[in-house]
Protein backbone atom coordinates (compact mmCIF):
# COMPACT_ATOMS: atom_id res chain seq x y z
CA UNK A 1 0.00 0.00 0.00
CA UNK A 2 2.87 2.46 0.70
CA UNK A 3 3.56 1.87 -3.18
CA UNK A 4 0.21 2.74 -3.65
CA UNK A 5 -0.03 5.87 -1.32
CA UNK A 6 3.21 7.35 -2.96
CA UNK A 7 1.89 7.12 -6.44
CA UNK A 8 -0.96 8.86 -5.57
CA UNK A 9 0.81 11.73 -3.73
CA UNK A 10 3.66 12.27 -6.43
CA UNK A 11 1.78 11.70 -9.55
CA UNK A 12 -2.18 11.71 -9.48
CA UNK A 13 -3.04 13.78 -6.33
CA UNK A 14 -2.54 17.32 -8.16
CA UNK A 15 -5.07 16.55 -11.12
CA UNK A 16 -7.29 14.80 -8.07
CA UNK A 17 -7.30 18.51 -6.83
CA UNK A 18 -8.27 19.55 -9.94
CA UNK A 19 -11.64 18.53 -9.93
CA UNK A 20 -13.40 19.50 -6.65
CA UNK A 21 -16.68 18.12 -7.83
CA UNK A 22 -15.52 14.70 -7.89
CA UNK A 23 -14.99 15.32 -3.97
CA UNK A 24 -17.07 14.35 -1.10
CA UNK A 25 -16.54 15.10 2.80
CA UNK A 26 -17.16 13.63 6.02
CA UNK A 27 -17.47 15.30 9.69
CA UNK A 28 -16.38 13.07 11.96
CA UNK A 29 -17.63 13.68 15.29
CA UNK A 30 -19.02 10.30 17.00
CA UNK A 31 -15.69 9.56 19.05
CA UNK A 32 -12.66 11.77 19.59
CA UNK A 33 -10.16 12.77 17.51
CA UNK A 34 -12.49 14.69 15.62
CA UNK A 35 -11.81 14.31 11.91
CA UNK A 36 -12.40 16.75 8.49
CA UNK A 37 -12.10 14.18 5.73
CA UNK A 38 -12.39 15.18 2.03
CA UNK A 39 -12.15 12.09 -0.02
CA UNK A 40 -12.28 10.80 -3.93
CA UNK A 41 -12.55 7.61 -5.06
CA UNK A 42 -9.61 7.26 -7.78
CA UNK A 43 -10.06 4.13 -9.84
CA UNK A 44 -9.82 0.94 -7.49
CA UNK A 45 -8.66 3.23 -4.06
CA UNK A 46 -9.83 5.82 -2.13
CA UNK A 47 -7.92 8.78 -1.06
CA UNK A 48 -8.66 10.61 1.92
CA UNK A 49 -7.41 14.14 3.11
CA UNK A 50 -7.75 14.46 7.14
CA UNK A 51 -7.38 17.12 9.47
CA UNK A 52 -7.60 15.26 12.35
CA UNK A 53 -8.45 17.27 15.96
CA UNK A 54 -6.54 17.30 19.29
CA UNK A 55 -8.16 15.45 21.99
CA UNK A 56 -7.07 14.27 25.49
CA UNK A 57 -4.60 11.25 26.42
CA UNK A 58 -6.72 7.98 26.46
CA UNK A 59 -9.74 9.57 24.15
CA UNK A 60 -8.84 8.34 20.79
CA UNK A 61 -10.70 5.39 19.56
CA UNK A 62 -8.95 2.24 18.89
CA UNK A 63 -10.05 1.10 15.86
CA UNK A 64 -9.56 -1.64 12.89
CA UNK A 65 -9.83 -0.84 9.07
CA UNK A 66 -12.01 -2.78 7.02
CA UNK A 67 -9.49 -2.29 4.53
CA UNK A 68 -5.89 -2.27 3.44
CA UNK A 69 -4.70 1.66 3.87
CA UNK A 70 -1.61 3.28 4.12
CA UNK A 71 -0.88 7.37 5.26
CA UNK A 72 1.42 9.85 5.23
CA UNK A 73 1.40 12.24 8.32
CA UNK A 74 1.73 15.76 5.82
CA UNK A 75 1.77 18.20 8.99
CA UNK A 76 1.46 18.52 12.77
CA UNK A 77 2.46 15.62 14.87
CA UNK A 78 0.48 12.81 16.59
CA UNK A 79 0.62 9.84 18.85
CA UNK A 80 0.23 6.77 17.10
CA UNK A 81 -0.81 3.46 19.29
CA UNK A 82 -0.98 0.17 17.33
CA UNK A 83 -2.94 -2.83 18.86
CA UNK A 84 -4.41 -5.95 17.33
CA UNK A 85 -8.00 -7.85 17.74
CA UNK A 86 -8.55 -9.16 21.06
CA UNK A 87 -10.29 -12.68 20.13
CA UNK A 88 -10.42 -13.43 23.93
CA UNK A 89 -12.73 -10.40 24.96
CA UNK A 90 -16.04 -11.25 26.30
CA UNK A 91 -19.67 -8.97 24.99
CA UNK A 92 -20.87 -8.89 21.92
CA UNK A 93 -18.37 -5.78 20.91
CA UNK A 94 -14.86 -6.23 19.74
CA UNK A 95 -11.83 -5.10 21.74
CA UNK A 96 -8.20 -4.52 21.19
CA UNK A 97 -5.37 -6.27 22.70
CA UNK A 98 -2.56 -4.31 24.15
CA UNK A 99 -0.82 -1.88 22.96
CA UNK A 100 2.38 -2.86 21.11
CA UNK A 101 3.65 0.20 20.22
CA UNK A 102 3.58 3.46 20.49
CA UNK A 103 5.25 6.33 18.59
CA UNK A 104 4.89 10.04 17.62
CA UNK A 105 4.80 10.58 13.84
CA UNK A 106 5.47 13.93 12.15
CA UNK A 107 5.51 15.58 8.72
CA UNK A 108 7.01 13.39 6.17
CA UNK A 109 6.33 9.87 8.37
CA UNK A 110 4.47 7.05 6.37
CA UNK A 111 3.00 3.95 7.66
CA UNK A 112 0.44 0.79 6.25
CA UNK A 113 -2.00 -0.76 8.30
CA UNK A 114 -2.86 -4.17 5.87
CA UNK A 115 -3.34 -6.76 8.92
CA UNK A 116 -6.91 -7.35 9.08
CA UNK A 117 -7.04 -7.70 12.53
CA UNK A 118 -4.37 -4.54 13.31
CA UNK A 119 -6.43 -1.67 15.46
CA UNK A 120 -4.72 1.40 15.75
CA UNK A 121 -5.55 4.91 17.41
CA UNK A 122 -3.87 8.77 16.29
CA UNK A 123 -4.16 11.43 18.86
CA UNK A 124 -2.26 14.83 17.71
CA UNK A 125 -0.57 16.70 19.81
CA UNK A 126 0.40 20.34 19.81
CA UNK A 127 -2.66 21.45 17.47
CA UNK A 128 -3.93 19.69 14.33
CA UNK A 129 -2.67 17.06 12.04
CA UNK A 130 -2.78 16.80 8.26
CA UNK A 131 -2.62 13.25 6.37
CA UNK A 132 -3.21 11.53 3.27
CA UNK A 133 -4.43 8.19 3.39
CA UNK A 134 -4.93 5.71 0.30
CA UNK A 135 -7.21 2.81 1.00
CA UNK A 136 -7.92 -0.47 -1.02
CA UNK A 137 -11.06 -2.30 -1.47
CA UNK A 138 -12.52 -3.91 1.36
CA UNK A 139 -11.51 -7.30 3.27
CA UNK A 140 -13.40 -9.69 2.67
CA UNK A 141 -14.52 -10.07 6.35
CA UNK A 142 -13.38 -7.38 7.82
CA UNK A 143 -13.50 -6.92 11.91
CA UNK A 144 -16.57 -4.98 13.71
CA UNK A 145 -15.96 -0.84 14.24
CA UNK A 146 -16.40 -0.73 18.10
CA UNK A 147 -19.00 1.76 19.20
CA UNK A 148 -20.11 2.71 15.56
CA UNK A 149 -22.15 6.14 15.19
CA UNK A 150 -25.57 6.10 16.14
CA UNK A 151 -26.19 8.79 13.41
CA UNK A 152 -24.17 8.87 10.36
CA UNK A 153 -21.83 11.41 10.18
CA UNK A 154 -22.58 14.49 7.33
CA UNK A 155 -20.36 16.66 5.75
CA UNK A 156 -18.38 19.25 6.47
CA UNK A 157 -20.54 22.82 5.71
CA UNK A 158 -19.86 24.03 1.93
CA UNK A 159 -17.87 27.04 3.24
CA UNK A 160 -15.78 24.45 5.47
CA UNK A 161 -15.08 21.89 2.61
CA UNK A 162 -13.85 25.01 0.27
CA UNK A 163 -11.09 26.29 2.71
CA UNK A 164 -9.79 22.93 3.49
CA UNK A 165 -10.15 21.74 -0.24
CA UNK A 166 -7.84 25.06 -1.05
CA UNK A 167 -5.62 24.31 1.28
CA UNK A 168 -4.42 21.01 0.10
CA UNK A 169 -4.55 22.69 -3.50
CA UNK A 170 -1.87 25.09 -2.65
CA UNK A 171 -0.07 22.57 -0.51
CA UNK A 172 0.52 20.00 -3.68
CA UNK A 173 1.21 23.38 -6.03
Amino acid sequence: MLSVLRNVIELDLRALLERPGRWQSVHVTYHPPRVERLWVQHGTFRVLLHRIHPCEEGEPLFHPHPWPSAVRVVSGQYEHQLSHLDTGSPGPSPAHGPVLCRAVLSAGDEYEMTEPSGWHSVRPVAGPSDSVMVTGPLYADPVQMPSPPTEKQGPLSAERFNELFEQWRERVR
